[in-house]
């Protein structure tokens, strides 16, 4: 039978194997914001998952305040950090991608 709409399945299922390896390359992506000289920092992995919150007994005795702030910054030094991480790692994945065709 005759594929009308000039569909080539092969290239689908290469693409789909390449976005499968994209996404388990930025499994392995994790980045760490700080804040207030490391009283505060949060890690995100490459899904944009929260992993870890860390706030030391000094910014607790700042105030509500003060320590809203302090998270503020150190989820926006994070999400900054891992979005460089990930254009990073898809500049890698893009240059291995183009090597091998």
């Amino acid at each position: 039978m005759n594929n009308p709409f000039g569909i080539d399945f092969g290239d689908i299922a290469k693409m789909k194997k390449e976005f499968d390896r994209m996404k388990s390359a930025m499994d392995d992506i994790s980045a760490t914001g700080n804040a207030g000289g490391d009283m505060v920092s949060i890690t995100i992995d490459g899904n944009d998952n929260v992993r870890d919150v860390k706030i030391s007994d000094e910014a607790y005795a700042l105030g509500a305040g003060t320590l809203q702030t302090l998270v503020s910054a150190a989820l926006g030094d994070a999400l900054r950090r891992l979005n460089e991480a990930k254009m990073d790692k898809q500049k890698e994945l893009a240059m291995d991608l183009l090597a091998n065709r």
